[in-house]
C-alpha cells in the first residue's frame, strides 16, 4: 500500500508538471488522455526508465501537443522523425508559434532545411560553455534520410555529447 501510495503521489507531481507545462508554454488545457501518456513519457525518462509508447490518433488530434511538451519539461535536444519533408518543416514552424508564450523555453529546427554552415553553428553551441547553463528545449525534426545520410555525423555528434533528452 505505501509503493502504491507513493507511485500515486509521484505521478501527481509528474501529471501537474505536464499539465503547468501546457499552459504555460503552449496556453492549451491537455485531454485526459494527454496527462496519462505526457505524465508516463516524463517519469519514465527522468527515472532513466525505459518506455516504449506508440501513440495512435487521427490527425489533428494532439500527438504534438504531448511530444512538444514532454521535450519541453526534459530540456535537452529531442528529435522527432518525420516520414514527410513537409510535415517536419510544418511542425517545425507550428511549435515555434504554439510557444510564443514562452519563446525561450523551447524552439525547433528542421534539419532537412539547415546549411552544413547552420549545422555547424549548433555543433559549435553544444560546444560552447553556453549550452550546459541554457534552459531552453530544442526540438530537431528531421526526415529518416537526414538522419541516416546527410546528417549522421551531427547525430553522432549529439550522442557522443550526450545531449539527446527523447526521440
Amino acid at each position: 500500500l505505501t509503493t502504491m501510495t507513493t507511485n500515486t503521489t509521484e505521478m501527481g507531481l509528474y501529471t501537474s508538471l505536464f499539465i503547468t507545462r501546457c499552459k504555460s508554454t503552449f496556453n492549451l488545457t491537455p485531454h485526459d488522455w494527454q496527462v496519462e501518456v505526457g505524465s508516463e513519457l516524463i517519469k519514465s525518462n527522468l527515472d532513466a526508465e525505459p518506455f516504449r509508447h506508440l501513440c495512435v490518433r487521427p490527425t489533428g488530434g494532439g500527438k504534438s501537443l504531448v511530444f512538444n511538451t514532454v521535450a519541453d519539461v526534459l530540456r535537452g535536444v529531442t528529435i522527432c522523425i518525420c516520414p514527410l519533408l513537409s510535415l517536419g518543416a510544418d511542425q517545425a514552424q507550428k511549435l515555434l508559434l504554439k510557444s510564443g508564450l514562452d519563446p525561450l523555453s523551447i524552439t525547433a529546427f528542421h534539419l532537412d532545411e539547415l546549411s552544413f554552415s547552420a549545422i555547424g553553428k549548433l555543433k559549435a553551441f553544444f560546444e560552447s560553455d553556453a549550452y550546459p547553463s541554457c534552459n531552453t528545449s530544442i526540438v530537431l525534426f528531421a526526415s529518416p534520410q537526414a538522419i541516416s545520410d546527410r546528417f549522421k555525423p551531427f547525430i553522432q555528434f549529439l550522442i557522443r555529447r550526450n545531449v539527446i533528452s527523447f526521440v
